[in-house]
């Protein structure tokens, strides 16, 4: 509590201070973005994290429409008119500024671009107008862009927004709220055994690093993509199911990448599953706004068709026909989900995918008929992960479908033994939903390795 009451007082001041001296609060806050990104540790929830986590969503949407302005502003001081289109728009918006206020973006663009010493921004008397905090940012890009770092403050920006992103919550909806003339407008529903308990802000966060990365120097680097692959593992492990438009911002500068499009894959075939599907059926939303989730049958097709692509590009991605092979079961089609799960079973690389392999082809198998080859396949599971409850249910299924009673009551009173030793369960059925993100700590931890490495 005492942390966010500073916080609060922090901003309160600077907004008094830009009263007091008629200074613009919209140039205060990108000044305050611009500080947070130079004190900012990638990687860290530190000050600077806290400071703009700590930002109404006004000021973020608005941000997120003046960040990009910025941007072309740091790529040519003379731009007079800005324009923003979002992913998705068909047209363009315009962006405006006041005509001080332009003047003193491209003193700020100066500080952001690592060229206010430079004669085009000295000539701006960006020494006189610019504080040592600024100067202190300029330093640092210089530096950084004569080591070959290029689009320091951009890289660095979106790394904040990420951290930021992937340590807080959204604010609750405020129906009553306006959003700026350019601002995305985006809910989050938040899903509980199959009911939404409560409705968010979008995560204006990721809004705002997405378009900066887009513009980044060469595009589609290696800095950017391991972000993305980071990002999205990020949400897959935390079943943060707003990952559609991160993964189509990230295949539109990477096509033909096998991890993102396994890992848009997973998305969609988590969006079939039957809680979601409820709550698309029944969620109460504000007006004009609608939950980007189609039928189950549809998330399915989209499933199948990110699984194919990524076996395209890479046809040992083993998780990728796993995963495609349990679509192909669930919609019906056991004799193609068969083949791709034989293989996947063959070539599975450690005891979990073990389990999901022998629990699918199992169940292919069952669906063809095969018992005795379905029944082994569920033992060698419960073998792998003996105090996991989901084969023996399987296996008493299978018994009671194969008229075998005494076996099938054998079988379900294993479960309730072992419900009743392992109360939280042990069983990787219930997280196979967010098993295709477990990498995202290790690739966190390899992303911010990487910014330590390049720091100036």
């Amino acid at each position: 509590m005492a942390t966010l009451l500073a916080v609060l007082m922090f901003f309160s001041a600077s907004l008094a201070h830009a009263q007091d001296s008629a200074v613009d609060p919209r140039m205060v806050r990108i000044e305050e973005w611009l500080k947070a990104i130079l004190h900012h540790q990638p990687g860290e929830f530190d000050e600077a994290a806290e400071r703009i986590a700590h930002w109404p969503h006004g000021d973020l949407q608005a941000l997120s429409v003046d960040a990009v302005a910025l941007s072309q502003l740091m790529r040519d001081l003379r731009v007079n008119f800005f324009n923003l289109r979002r992913a998705g728009q068909k047209v363009t918006q315009q962006v405006r500024f006041t005509p001080r206020q332009v003047e003193r973006m491209r003193l700020l663009a100066c500080a952001a671009a690592g060229i206010a010493k430079q004669r085009d921004c000295l000539l701006r008397k960006t020494l006189l107008l610019l504080d040592n905090e600024l100067l202190q940012l300029n330093d640092v890009v210089a530096a950084a862009t004569a080591g070959g770092q290029l689009d320091y403050v951009l890289r660095r920006a979106a790394m904040l927004h990420a951290d930021v992103a992937m340590s807080t919550r959204s604010m609750v909806f405020d129906s009553q709220h306006r959003p700026p003339d350019g601002a995305v407008r985006r809910v989050t529903v938040r899903v509980e055994d199959g009911r939404d308990t409560a409705t968010y802000f979008g995560a204006i966060h990721w809004d705002i690093a997405r378009p900066l990365l887009e513009i980044v120097r060469p595009a589609g680097d290696p800095m950017v993509l391991l972000w993305y692959h980071t990002t999205a593992s990020w949400m897959q492990a935390t079943g943060f199911h707003e990952s559609l438009d991160h993964l189509s911002s990230a295949l539109r500068l990477f096509p033909k990448d096998a991890t993102l499009l396994f890992l848009g894959g997973a998305e969609h075939e988590s969006l079939a599953r039957p809680a979601i599907q409820a709550v698309a059926r029944s969620v109460d939303l504000p007006p004009g706004y609608q939950l980007a989730v189609q039928s189950r049958e549809a998330e399915f097709r989209e499933a199948e068709a990110f699984f194919r692509r990524a076996l395209a590009e890479a046809p040992d991605h083993f998780e990728a026909r796993l995963r495609l092979g349990r679509v192909l079961l669930l919609r019906g089609r056991s004799r193609e989900a068969a083949e791709e799960l034989r293989r996947a079973n063959a070539a599975a690389p450690d005891d979990l995918m073990k389990y999901y392999s022998a629990m699918f082809l199992g169940g292919a198998e069952e669906a063809l008929g095969n018992f005795d080859a379905a029944d082994a396949l569920y033992s060698r599971a419960s073998t792998l992960y003996p105090n996991a409850q989901s084969p023996h249910v399987a296996r008493s299924a299978l018994a009671r479908r194969s008229g075998d009673l005494s076996g099938a009551l054998t079988s379900i009173e294993r479960v309730f033994e072992l419900a009743g030793q392992y109360p939280d369960g042990e069983d990787p059925w219930w997280t196979y939903d967010i098993a295709a993100g477990r990498e995202a700590e290790a690739l966190l931890d390899e992303l911010t390795h990487m910014f330590q490495e390049k720091q100036p």
